[in-house]
């Protein structure tokens, strides 16, 4: 889960490069920049699963109920989104 964690925080600081350098009047389609909002959502709830996995493992969970956990936060996000 600590990987899903970095891979996330990366797509969001890929997702943070793209906004930047796409910076402008009209640089942007509609769809480009909902294309770059759907990324970071997705980034930040596969975070914050991940998080909540680390820290219930963290906790003293057992692991396959703190995987469990983390899957059931990524369900609830991504239905949420």
């Amino acid at each position: 889960m600590s990987l899903i964690a970095e891979v996330a925080i990366g797509l969001a600081g890929f997702a943070g490069v793209a906004v930047v350098l796409g910076r402008g009047p009209g640089r942007w389609s509609p769809g480009d920049a909902l294309r770059i909002r759907m990324l970071l959502a997705a980034a930040f709830t596969a975070l914050f699963a991940a998080l909540v996995a680390v820290g219930a493992a963290g906790a003293g969970l057992a692991e396959a109920a703190a995987i469990q956990l983390g899957a059931a936060t990524l369900l609830v996000g991504q239905v949420y989104w």
